[in-house]
């Protein structure tokens, strides 16, 4: 079982102009945000 693709890494300029996170959902089914602000 594996999680999927939820948006693929890149800036989120909405978020801030250094805002830059990808989004997943793990296999339980937890939505998962990595992001680096700086």
């Amino acid at each position: 079982i594996a999680g999927r693709d939820n948006g693929a890494p890149g800036l989120r300029p909405d978020y801030g102009a250094q805002y830059y996170a990808a989004f997943l959902i793990d296999p339980d089914g937890h939505r998962i945000e990595a992001v680096i602000n700086r």
